[in-house]
């Protein structure tokens, strides 16, 4: 009965949740205070982050597997931190790997890539369900092939991922994810008031499922806050989309 409310509302939300990405830019609003990186969402991320729901965007998806795993993006920030949060709806997620850098995108992730405002660089963070780290910096080569610098590393981030049951539903849960980026890491600095990041965010979710394996026809579902026109591909440079800061 419980599993059967929670997709009624959620299918009735859907339509005001998607018309969201089709906002002109995420609106990246001030932080009231330093929020604590702990997993566990504190009320000014309810209270002045507008909610993004990413995606499935080609539209092969069924909608009953994307409500399914319903991912709620918010971003906030102050003079010291970028923060990013993902609320993510799951059964049990698959997250085995440990030790920065290693390839989570085998398993499951949320991912942020960021052009870099000067220069030819792309950044790229990912963190898993168990709360594994990678990041690396990537530029499309002349051989238009990628060259990543996995040594590189956002330096003095804060991440923290959390955990809660569905009440009374043992095999569903909800994983957060919290992010804090140091300003150090982006050129330039956190942008003026009105001022714009080129981004993208997405999450990775391993289908095991099988009644969503045989709907899906996939292992592998993408979601993404701005299209990239081919599945699991946020690196492409014309797919990201404007971040737009406020002081």
């Amino acid at each position: 009965m419980l599993r059967g409310v929670l997709f009624l509302v959620l299918l009735l939300a859907a339509p005001f949740l998607r018309a969201q990405r089709w906002q002109e830019a995420v609106a990246v609003n001030p932080a009231s205070a330093p929020i604590v990186v702990d997993g566990v969402l504190e009320e000014q991320w309810f209270d002045r982050a507008p909610a993004y729901d990413l995606v499935n965007h080609d539209g092969s998806t069924s909608n009953l597997i994307v409500e399914n795993y319903l991912t709620m993006f918010r971003t906030l920030a102050d003079e010291e931190y970028w923060y990013l949060s993902f609320v993510c709806s799951d059964d049990e997620p698959l997250a085995t790997l440990t030790g920065r850098d290693a390839p989570i995108w085998k398993e499951e992730i949320c991912e942020l890539m960021v052009q870099c405002p000067t220069g030819r660089w792309l950044y790229e963070l990912s963190i898993s369900p168990r709360g594994t780290v990678y990041d690396a910096r990537l530029f499309w080569n002349k051989y238009n092939q990628f060259e990543v610098d996995v040594a590189w590393n956002f330096s003095g981030i804060l991440s923290a991922v959390g955990r809660l049951p569905y009440p009374e539903v043992p095999e569903r849960c909800v994983w957060t994810v919290e992010l804090a980026i140091p300003w150090s890491n982006i050129p330039g600095g956190r942008p003026v008031d009105g001022g714009v990041l080129k981004a993208n965010v997405l999450r990775y979710k391993r289908l095991r499922n099988p009644e969503f394996l045989k709907l899906h026809g996939s292992a592998f579902l993408s979601m993404n806050l701005f299209a990239t026109g081919i599945k699991g591909w946020p690196a492409g440079p014309s797919s990201f989309g404007r971040f737009r800061f406020f002081r």
